[in-house]
């Protein structure tokens, strides 16, 4: 599911799995190329969207949220998306 988090920005946020070393390379390389800052949620638990780091203080084998996403990058991160 992708929604309109920061509609007057022209960012989104969508819902992704990041449950394998692959997903989490592609998600990375990615988000290094985003100039703004990402976040990425899961519960109660807000991180850094683009630390390596920060992202295992999550529970990944579950959906994760990542927003402040632009617009021009969602395409790339669609093979990512949740079902």
């Amino acid at each position: 599911m992708i929604s309109r988090k920061f509609n007057q920005r022209n960012e989104l946020s969508m819902k992704i799995l990041v449950n394998s070393y692959s997903k989490i390379n592609t998600y990375m390389n990615i988000v290094a190329q985003i100039p703004n800052e990402i976040y990425m949620a899961s519960g109660e638990k807000c991180v850094n969207g683009k630390s390596l780091m920060s992202i295992f203080r999550l529970d990944i084998t579950e959906p994760v949220t990542i927003y402040n996403i632009p617009i021009d990058f969602i395409e790339q991160l669609k093979p990512l998306k949740c079902p």
